[in-house]
């Protein structure tokens, strides 16, 4: 985020942008933070910028994809075509044991996958 010193004191662009352009939007004890529409963290435009929560911009960010899901999550093992592959022969009764070993995870990380309580974006 861009910051800028003003008489002594540090601040975000964004929330001054925010809060000098968009009087009709103000941040409050519901809504604290300035949010992107644009999801681009040095953009200053105010039709870009609105108040939300932590909740609204993980729900954004959820809806824009720009969660790290899947594969593209910093701990995955698997990609997603080996998790579609689970799920599937799971559900047509594979052993997780032996799902677990061919794939080299956990039983767990095989049973979250075959009964939709992870890898979730995929579907059922």
């Amino acid at each position: 985020y861009e910051q800028f010193r003003f008489q002594g004191r540090r601040g975000f662009a964004h929330v001054a942008s925010h809060q000098i352009y968009n009087l009709h939007d103000p941040l409050t004890d519901e809504k604290p933070r300035v949010l992107h529409w644009c999801h681009r963290s040095f953009c200053v435009q105010p039709a870009h910028l609105h108040a939300g929560t932590n909740a609204d911009n993980s729900r954004e960010m959820v809806e824009a994809g720009r969660s790290a899901r899947g594969e593209r999550g910093s701990g995955a093992k698997l990609t997603e075509a080996q998790a579609v592959e689970i799920r599937y022969r799971y559900r047509l009764g594979a052993s997780p044991t032996a799902l677990a070993e061919e794939f080299e995870v956990h039983p767990r990380t095989i049973w979250s996958i075959g009964t939709g309580r992870s890898w979730t974006h995929l579907g059922s």
